[in-house]
């Protein structure tokens, strides 16, 4: 079986009517409170992730890559969960991936999809995830990924 060429995938270029703007970075770096944002179209998904999440962080939800984008380069999240097969007819979740990195290449992307195969996992790697997360997942997995976001400092306390 050949191995999938990973450097050809082609990204669709979400378009954004924002652009990167340095304050909104620097604003990253001061916050006392978390800032994590889920990228999913699966409302169970959302639900769980803000009953694991939203007791230690400002929580973010988007359920589209259009809007994705734009609510990302707004809130500059500390992290950000992408569902890897976003129910959109256009874009794939590492599509909306490649997008954030795009503007902002030291995001922490976390991908996410219900489909733990070796394909989704390199090519998450690939587009630049900083990891990969199968559904369900569980609150110690999350909570996890938010104690090690380097832009999460303060939330080393948490549980």
């Amino acid at each position: 079986m050949r191995e999938p060429d990973f450097a050809s995938f082609e990204y669709k270029t979400i378009t954004s009517s924002l652009m990167l703007d340095s304050r909104r970075v620097e604003s990253r770096k001061g916050r006392v409170t978390p800032h994590v944002m889920v990228i999913d179209d699966d409302i169970i998904t959302q639900r769980l992730a803000a009953n694991i999440l939203s007791k230690n962080c400002f929580l973010l939800h988007c359920d589209n890559p259009s809007d994705a984008i734009n609510d990302y380069l707004r809130f500059m999240p500390d992290l950000v969960f992408i569902d890897i097969n976003l129910g959109d007819a256009v874009y794939h979740g590492i599509d909306v991936l490649y997008n954030i990195l795009k503007h902002d290449p030291e995001a922490y992307a976390v991908m996410l999809s219900a489909h733990e195969c070796a394909d989704n996992m390199q090519l998450a790697g690939f587009a630049g995830a900083k990891s990969f997360v199968s559904k369900p997942f569980t609150d110690r997995i999350l909570m996890h990924h938010l104690h090690a976001c380097e832009f999460t400092k303060l939330s080393k306390d948490l549980p």
